[in-house]
């Protein structure tokens, strides 16, 4: 109700208020406060062809996973790089219908660019 009177009024610190409590909400039911144990990550590939997993926000050396990892783990036959020969075309990724560099990290994607509703 708050989500929806913040929205039709346009009252942008009203909604701000409601999305924090929305996130803290998906982050406690995905994992820790701070970082969340996976982040259900769903990649397109066709307007019918889809894949969703969870991926870790950390890698494996503690470092933060950055969106190419995350895509070489949904798609390898696209996003994983062999050797010396670079791909014909270069794969990019659209996160909400934005051009979105390969090297940001899963954990400012989940925090910035999550849907309400998770």
């Amino acid at each position: 109700q708050q989500f929806r009177e913040a929205v039709s009024t346009s009252n942008y610190d009203k909604y701000r208020v409601v999305q924090e409590q929305l996130q803290r909400s998906i982050t406690s039911q995905l994992g820790a406060a701070e970082q969340p144990r996976a982040i259900p990550i769903r990649v397109y590939t066709a307007q019918t062809s889809w894949r969703q997993l969870p991926v870790q926000p950390g890698s494996a050396e503690g470092g933060a996973c950055q969106l190419s990892h995350a895509l070489a783990t949904l798609l390898p036959q696209l996003f994983e790089r062999s050797g010396d020969t670079p791909p014909a075309t270069e794969p990019f990724a659209l996160v909400q219908g934005i051009r979105t560099p390969l090297t940001t990290p899963l954990l400012w994607l989940y925090r910035w660019c999550c849907h309400p509703d998770g």
